[in-house]
């Protein structure tokens, strides 16, 4: 099983619960936001692997998956350097996706003065606006807002392990397969391909895309 940890986030589960209130879905925008890391490592491409895009992206690309039910077919991506000197610390990335009529953009950082986790859904009957950082979500309906009751925040790493033990235990399938896993990864190395080529178009390979 994956540890996609966003999933059991509180806010995440109030946003998916609603999605038929809005849908079919049109447009999503995730951003992730953070200050700068005090882990010096993950400016060390040899021990990290990469920067913001494979450490804190992978679960967005993993989110965008989860709320919409699409696989990413091409992405467009373009990572900068603020505060790193090895490896990204923050990303723009535009997505294509299985449906054609559904427009996606996700954004990153690792360099920012405060921390956010937006969730912007915008479908034909509705819109939802989330942060799954401080723990809120609205139904917005032309002028209208709604505020949607939020459960408290829980440990997510904590519920991740408790689903873990539950299917072991139930022998049941794991709620976040190995496959969602493989599809989130691919969709990092179509933005590391994309970002390296200046922005340009990039494949994700196993979506079904052309290669």
């Amino acid at each position: 099983m994956l540890a996609h940890t966003l999933r059991f986030n509180s806010t995440v589960q109030t946003v998916h619960a609603h999605l038929p209130d809005v849908g079919p879905l049109h447009a999503l925008y995730l951003s992730q936001r953070f200050e700068p890391s005090p882990l010096d490592w993950l400016d060390r491409r040899a021990e990290s692997g990469g920067g913001i895009v494979l450490h804190t992206g992978v679960h967005s690309f993993d989110l965008l998956r989860f709320l919409t039910g699409c696989e990413v077919t091409r992405v467009w991506c373009r990572t900068v350097q603020i505060l790193t000197r090895e490896t990204e610390d923050s990303f723009a990335m535009t997505c294509q996706l299985s449906d054609s009529s559904l427009v996606a953009t996700i954004a990153g950082s690792r360099a920012m003065g405060g921390r956010v986790g937006l969730i912007d859904l915008a479908g034909a009957r509705g819109h939802l606006l989330a942060d799954h950082v401080h723990g809120f979500a609205h139904l917005v309906r032309g002028t209208e807002r709604l505020a949607l009751p939020v459960p408290p925040p829980v440990p997510t790493v904590r519920e991740t392990l408790r689903a873990f033990v539950r299917a072991l235990r139930e022998g049941t399938s794991f709620p976040i397969s190995i496959e969602d896993g493989l599809r989130a990864v691919a969709i990092v190395d179509a933005a590391y391909r994309s970002a390296d080529s200046g922005g340009q178009g990039a494949p994700v390979v196993g979506s079904g895309s052309a290669s």
